[in-house]
């Protein structure tokens, strides 16, 4: 199983981005465009899993939601990854609280021997891939039409997902959701 742990977006922010998606694909036509129940902001890539390691998994990765309260996420400006394009993003911001969820979910899995990246964390919605390996220019002119400002959700469940791939696409299945524990809410 390829796994990975997430937050979601709420289906008011993935309505807002399917707008600005589509706006936004005029500009890359050609892109893979990510599906709207597909778009999530990944926090720690875990990669193949044997099935046998997933109730410690799970058990860890509740630990550590436990530990964190609900996040209120805002989202705008846009980017690339990759020279040249191979992904293009929307910015996510949710300040230190993220920062410290995603470091200590990675520090709590790095203790069960995942290999976890040791890359900074760069909280984005990848929104379209270059279909081709030598990226997509067009992926920067589609960067320039994304909002300054999308909006902003509070994400309030840690998900783990599985990825299924098709011939067409990868999809993703939650395996679990666990709630963030925290005592406040970021919206009052």
């Amino acid at each position: 199983m390829r796994l990975f742990f997430a937050l979601d977006p709420d289906e008011p922010t993935r309505a807002a981005l399917a707008a600005a998606a589509q706006t936004a694909r005029s500009s890359a036509p050609d892109a893979a465009w990510t599906a709207g129940p597909s778009l999530h902001i990944t926090l720690v890539f875990v990669g193949n899993t044997a099935p046998e390691r997933l109730a410690g998994l799970e058990h860890t990765a509740r630990e550590v939601a436990t530990r964190h309260g609900a996040l209120r996420l805002t989202m705008g400006g846009g980017g690339v990854f990759g020279e040249p394009p191979r992904v293009l993003w929307l910015g996510v911001d949710g300040g230190p609280p993220l920062g410290a969820l995603q470091a200590n979910l990675a520090a709590a899995l790095r203790g069960l021997g995942i290999e976890v990246e040791r890359r900074a964390f760069t909280p984005h919605l990848t929104l379209a891939r270059a279909r081709r390996g030598g990226g997509d220019d067009h992926l920067l002119h589609a960067a320039r039409t994304l909002p300054g400002h999308l909006g902003a959700f509070t994400a309030r469940d840690l998900v783990l997902y599985r990825t299924e791939r098709t011939p067409s696409a990868a999809t993703y299945a939650v395996v679990s959701r666990m709630r963030l524990g925290g005592l406040s809410d970021p919206e009052t």
